[in-house]
């Protein structure tokens, strides 16, 4: 395929915008201008970047309802100042007063952490310490399941860093492990949700919110592709109290 053919893969998305627009105005000409002055979402979204995921579309809002990271397999992490700084604009400055963790079903980052993940015999028998730290060849059959075309004189060190998609799914191909040997892909997306839930609610933005007496909650759902349904996996909690 030539370039000009690849970069007019691109059009229909510029066409699309201008017929959106179009209707939007004609709709109701007030709305898209007075979005422009300001936003105030009452929802921050944590979500997966897989395309079949809109957060707007699948809970059909308009624009502005919804503050919003994305990234591979829904991840939330203490360490991840993107995904921290969304939650710090979206309930300190936005004033949203919910935010959502959303997995969803036929994750591709979720499979590939779980088949990276999978106990072998040894781990299986040794289920009780699955909590410990790793050992080493855990950790080097970890990072060889996305090894890429490495130098063989290439460090470890250097693997891991010219690897960002394996470094990102790292903790959740860790909370594979932790997971009962016979747990199955729904159940490490559910486990990832509820990590996910309890990271933002330990971080310092919902800590600090509740301490100046804010109502915010924070939830866990799991979209299902198949059917287009929200699911709430019950992981809701709104104080200072262990999730679910």
């Amino acid at each position: 395929m030539s370039s000009n053919a690849v970069a007019n893969l691109t059009l229909p998305l510029l066409s699309g915008n201008a017929a959106w627009a179009a209707q939007m105005n004609a709709t109701n000409s007030t709305f898209l201008p007075t979005l422009a002055e300001a936003q105030a979402p009452p929802v921050v979204w944590i979500g997966c970047a897989d395309s079949r995921v809109p957060e707007s579309v699948i809970t059909n809002q308009l624009p502005g309802q919804i503050f919003t990271t994305r990234n591979i397999g829904n991840q939330f992490h203490t360490n991840d100042d993107s995904a921290q700084a969304v939650v710090e604009y979206g309930i300190g400055h936005l004033n949203a007063s919910n935010v959502v963790v959303v997995g969803h079903t036929n994750c591709g980052g979720v499979k590939a952490a779980y088949a990276a993940g999978a106990p072998t015999a040894t781990d299986s028998s040794s289920h009780a310490h699955a909590t410990e730290p790793e050992s080493s060849d855990t950790c080097s059959r970890r990072r060889s399941y996305f090894a890429r075309s490495a130098s063989e004189n290439s460090t470890e060190e250097a693997e891991e860093a010219n690897d960002p998609l394996n470094n990102f799914l790292a903790p959740l191909i860790d909370l594979r492990r932790a997971l009962p040997p016979n747990a199955t892909v729904l159940d490490l997306t559910v486990a990832n949700v509820r990590a996910g839930v309890i990271h933002v609610v330990n971080s310092t933005t919902i800590q600090d919110a509740w301490a100046a007496g804010r109502e915010v909650c924070v939830h866990g759902w799991l979209y299902d592709l198949a059917s287009g349904l929200i699911q709430d996996l019950g992981f809701t909690t709104c104080s200072d109290s262990t999730v679910n």
